[in-house]
């Protein structure tokens, strides 16, 4: 039988382990997203509203104690005016992302 105790606690590490894994990389995605916000001369306000966002709730998300999930980054990447791969390859330029092997 399998121990439970046991299968959470490795889910849970999983977890974290993942996490810490891509913090690096999701922080550099979020300093483009502001970067691109400020470019494009957007308030946090005006990002969230267009988001369906307060604007609290869109600074979480900006400075990372909220995920962004794929929905809210596709439709934030059109409100910034760019599509999915030139965001991604401006954000190759500038700052490499790890490679999974």
């Amino acid at each position: 039988m399998l121990n439970c105790n046991f299968f959470f606690k490795f889910v849970i590490t999983m977890e974290e382990n993942y996490r810490l894994f891509w913090e690096d990389d999701y922080q550099k995605i979020l300093q483009l997203i502001a970067k691109k916000r400020i470019e494009k001369k957007l308030t946090q306000w005006d990002v969230s509203k267009r988001l369906g966002l307060s604007e609290s709730g869109y600074f979480k998300i900006e400075k990372g104690t909220s995920r962004l999930d794929m929905i809210r980054f596709l439709t934030l990447i059109n409100i910034l005016e760019t599509s999915p791969i030139d965001f991604f390859q401006e954000l190759e330029k500038t700052t490499p992302l790890k490679k999974i092997r």
